[in-house]
């Protein structure tokens, strides 16, 4: 059996332009779905550093067969996968008003590490379920590109996905926030559900139960 966890990115200083909390409380409340029976549910401080080391202690706490980061982008319209992460940082500040110091994440690291949990499943589990997604390279080069590439950089048997989602319609009016989000609050929750069901299925039927990665040799 598969056993998932979901990283929720955020809140960050501005709450219009994250969604983290929103599909924190929401899937609480669907805590009887049977697809968030066994999901393992995390926030992880939307912060350069202290980001990535929440994110690795819930793995090393959960021990998940796979890892679905959750990250919110206030300019997408749909729901993003991305297919890995670059070795490059914006000046984006994070919750705290901090940037990165410099370009690089990791001076002398690859510059590009692909998503261990592949996405193809994803993209087609949200489009069965009517949740308009599209593929895209990396997160973009702020806090969820640094958290995303990390985790891919850490190594680790659990398979790992990001996700950047729109802000809900429900919060764009709320906080009155310009999103060109087509995405209300029950449409995120399908995204997630139907991205939970698509990972399963892949890990389940095309790379064993366990998510376990060949080792050298």
């Amino acid at each position: 059996m598969t056993k998932p966890l979901l990283l929720l990115l955020g809140p960050n200083a501005q709450p219009a332009t994250n969604s983290a909390s929103e599909i924190r409380v929401t899937m609480q409340a669907e805590a009887q779905d049977p697809t968030f029976e066994s999901v393992d549910l995390v926030e992880a401080p939307f912060k350069w550093w202290d980001g990535l080391e929440a994110a690795r202690g819930a793995i090393a706490d959960h021990q998940p067969s796979f890892v679905l980061l959750i990250a919110t982008d206030p300019d997408a319209r749909i729901v993003r996968v991305a297919g890995g992460a670059r070795n490059r940082a914006s000046p984006e500040r994070d919750s705290s008003g901090h940037s990165w110091p410099g370009r690089a994440l990791s001076p002398g690291g690859a510059q590009y590490l692909p998503a261990t949990l592949p996405g193809d499943p994803l993209l087609e589990a949200l489009r069965e379920g009517q949740c308009p997604a599209e593929r895209v390279g990396h997160p973009g080069l702020g806090v969820a590109n640094r958290c995303f590439y990390g985790l891919l950089a850490s190594g680790g048997p659990a398979r790992i996905g990001c996700l950047h989602v729109p802000v809900s319609l429900e919060s764009a009016r709320r906080f009155n926030f310009a999103t060109p989000s087509c995405y209300n609050r029950a449409m995120l929750l399908a995204a997630v559900r139907a991205c939970l069901d698509g990972a399963q299925h892949a890990i389940i039927q095309c790379l064993g139960a366990n998510a376990a990665r060949p080792g050298p040799g």
